[in-house]
């Protein structure tokens, strides 16, 4: 099992956090295709994390972050609640 993978298997929700990079992302006014380049990936690949289709690395996630110059956090939970509920999962990690 790859620990490096985040996905539902920890309760991320990924639709949630593919509408929170697609926010992040046009905020900076950044395409796809900019992003990708920014991050290492390809543009598709942004495509499939935006919709919910592809889950990413824990490394893609600190590059989305540094890039979109939010916390992690920021791009994994939409809502006070979410974070609540995602504390004790980052402190068991």
């Amino acid at each position: 099992m790859n620990n490096s993978i985040i996905d539902a298997s920890i309760g991320i929700d990924a639709l949630k956090t593919g509408d929170n990079i697609h926010y992040f992302r046009k905020a900076k006014n950044l395409s796809q295709m900019n992003l990708a380049e920014m991050v290492g990936v390809s543009p598709r690949t942004i495509s499939n994390w935006e919709q919910g289709r592809k889950s990413f690395s824990v490394i893609h996630l600190v590059k989305l972050s540094y890039v979109l110059g939010v916390k992690t956090d920021d791009i994994l939970c939409s809502t006070a609640e979410d974070v609540v509920l995602f504390l004790p999962i980052k402190i068991l990690m």
